[in-house]
């Protein structure tokens, strides 16, 4: 075992021999420790390859110390950030993160290729048969508390958590005039009552332009809280119905650890059949499929 995970034990046991301690303060102490290994490390790597690259070029020390400021800052700043906030998961993936593409004319045109503009979709002249989607707050609580932790918010600042806080608070009149308050929205939007004025803001997203390891770019549409929570209560209730139109041959909607079942199934396949040469898999990777 490495020095650094002798260590990390260490301080989990310091933190398990204080019983006013919880399993997860024990976690939180061990990717604490880790994330703040990691940044030592990698100031380390850094320092050695700035004096290897002074020796060679004559560049300041200063300056090029500056630049990787730069490009080490955002990533350790947002890991601790996670860290503390309990999201170890986003932490541990916010280390490997190539980080997000340099403003830039070459960004602006990945960003419009990916996103062509294009007529808004119209609304069909006869309106639909069937009658409207209709649901209750226990349908509309269970889709607020069914975000995961530390889900990001639009560009109105609105985050599922606030929503959480508001009608999950001791306050029970208050929370249960909220969330029927909140019902009522959901249901004017399901209805198709949402004033067409506010369409562009409730429909767009703002992009975040995160890099590829190959250097390319890959657009992040964060849409408004309020559009994701009507999204899910509509998929909620026709989600059973859905899946059995579709039939059986496809994972993608209603269907549990769908991907999970076909890469498995996937693997099964062709560790019972490569030898002989009497199966071929071919995969399909269609460019800009999203949008």
């Amino acid at each position: 075992m490495c020095w650094w995970c002798l260590e990390m034990c260490l301080q989990i046991q310091r933190v398990e021999n204080d019983s006013s301690c919880s399993l997860t303060a024990c976690f939180s102490t061990a990717m604490v420790f880790f994330t703040n290994y990691t940044a030592s490390k990698e100031l380390a790597y850094k320092d050695t390859h700035t004096i290897e690259f002074v020796e060679e070029t004559g560049t300041p020390k200063g300056e090029c110390r500056r630049e990787e400021d730069k490009e080490r800052d955002p990533n350790i700043k947002q890991c601790l950030r996670k860290v503390r906030d309990g999201h170890f998961t986003a932490a541990v993936k916010v280390l490997c993160s190539s980080g997000v593409a340099p403003l830039g004319d070459s960004t602006l045109k990945a960003l419009i290729d990916k996103h062509p503009v294009v007529l808004p979709p119209s609304s069909p002249s006869n309106p639909l048969a069937q009658p409207t989607l209709v649901v209750d707050g226990e349908c509309v609580l269970k889709c607020i508390r069914s975000f995961p932790k530390g889900t990001s918010c639009g560009r109105d600042g609105m985050r599922a958590q606030h929503l959480l806080d508001a009608v999950g608070g001791e306050g029970s009149v208050t929370s249960s005039g909220l969330l029927a308050s909140i019902t009522e929205v959901v249901n004017l939007w399901l209805g198709g009552s949402c004033p067409k004025v506010l369409a562009e803001f409730v429909a767009s997203a703002p992009l975040t332009p995160l890099l590829k390891p190959d250097k390319g770019i890959r657009p992040i549409a964060v849409g408004g809280i309020w559009r994701r929570l009507v999204s899910k209560v509509a998929m909620k209730k026709v989600g059973k119905e859905m899946t059995r139109y579709l039939g059986d041959y496809q994972f993608g909607v209603g269907v549990p650890n769908g991907a999970e079942a076909v890469l498995h199934s996937a693997n099964r396949f062709l560790n019972s059949f490569h030898a002989d040469g009497s199966l071929a898999l071919l995969t399909v990777d269609f460019s800009n499929a999203f949008n």
